[in-house]
């Protein structure tokens, strides 16, 4: 993903399905070490790919991801880093309601997979 593009639908669905494919495995291992010590650089970038879309339902699906991985950022990960995981965190308050101009995304949920898809409001305003 570029500074300021939208990330493609495709390949975020694809790495959001993966990366909570790789949670359960990792959480199923009942390692003592968290797996957030593991995958907290992955679902920090599907976090901010949530966010960046722009739209409330992203933003909202960004910040559960993200919750995953507070407390370890927070305990062992830079001040910076922290930062950026409570910005994240935060986005869906910081929600104006105003049109960012950034495409609207629906996370529907299939079983224990999740699928992210462009809304058709969206789909029929890009067409314009």
């Amino acid at each position: 993903m570029i500074l300021g593009e939208e990330p493609p639908f495709e390949e975020l669905a694809e790495s959001i399905d993966s990366l909570e494919k790789i949670w359960r495995f990792a959480d199923g291992l009942s390692l003592s070490t968290p797996s957030s010590f593991l995958l907290h650089r992955q679902t920090l970038g599907v976090a901010r790919s949530l966010v960046a879309l722009g739209d409330a339902k992203s933003k909202k699906y960004g910040s559960e991801w993200v919750k995953r991985i507070v407390s370890y950022v927070q305990t062992f990960e830079s001040e910076d880093l922290a930062k950026v995981v409570c910005a994240i965190q935060s986005a869906p308050e910081r929600d104006s309601g105003e049109d960012s101009g950034r495409m609207e995304v629906e996370v529907v949920s299939h079983g224990s997979d999740y699928v992210v898809a462009q809304t058709e409001s969206n789909k029929k305003a890009r067409s314009r």
